[in-house]
């Protein structure tokens, strides 16, 4: 069971989720202001990532395995965005400074 985003973990500037089969959204991920750098690995039922717009400070952030994503909201900050095999993924942010790595 992954219990991650569901307490305040305001002090983590690093996160990697990986293997979560229960993880669909990202609850409470606005709440960690110092988050600098997210992976997010294997979670298959993740499809909504929505919250990720509250997280100013986010700079790189992966999305790796997780097919049921479809869009990746525009953070504000984000400076690396790395995907591979997220099948059904039809919309990724477009804006300048943007460096988008598919893999």
């Amino acid at each position: 069971m992954c219990k991650i985003c569901e307490d305040n973990y305001n002090g983590i500037c690093r996160l990697s989720i990986s293997k979560c089969n229960n993880l669909t959204d990202l609850k409470n991920i606005d709440n960690m202001e110092l988050l600098l750098s997210l992976f997010i690995i294997d979670c298959p039922n993740l499809n909504d990532l929505s919250k990720l717009r509250n997280v100013n400070g986010l700079y790189d952030l992966g999305i790796v395995n997780c097919p049921n994503i479809t869009e990746i909201p525009d953070i504000e900050g984000l400076k690396i965005l790395i995907i591979s095999n997220c099948p059904n993924l039809v919309k990724v942010p477009n804006k300048p400074g943007l460096n988008i790595i598919y893999r």
